[in-house]
């Protein structure tokens, strides 16, 4: 009986030797195979931004980034030509004004103020 029972506890010790090292062979293979999807992933990343800058650069030289671009630079040159214009209209009201200021001091004769306001975009 003892024979017995010795052999089933080696028959069980063995089973569970097997077991172990089964398991510690999945584990291998597990931690492999994590550590292959982490390099993919990592890789997918990168031809994730790669390619995410690529459609920006498209995007910017594409028919619509193009029409945006000279769309901004109109604008940019409208607004500025707007300032330039305000600003000599101003100084031209401020010319008129001392103009008929001194003039209302000195003579009774009112002078030409269309000589100081620019006639021709040349002029400005």
């Amino acid at each position: 009986m003892q024979k017995l029972i010795l052999a089933l506890l080696v028959v069980v010790i063995a089973g569970m030797g097997w077991m172990y090292y089964d398991g510690q062979q999945q584990l291998k293979e597990a931690r492999l195979q994590s550590q292959q999807l982490e390099q993919q992933l990592a890789l997918l990343n990168k031809e994730v931004a790669a390619l995410s800058e690529q459609v920006e650069k498209l995007g910017d030289n594409s028919v619509e980034g193009l029409v945006r671009q000279a769309n901004n630079a109109i604008l940019d040159g409208w607004e500025s030509l707007v300032n330039s214009v305000e600003n000599e209209l101003k100084k031209a009201r401020e010319k008129v004004q001392q103009q008929q200021n001194s003039g209302a001091q000195n003579a009774p004769a009112e002078p030409d103020a269309s000589e100081d306001i620019p006639k021709s975009p040349e002029q400005i």
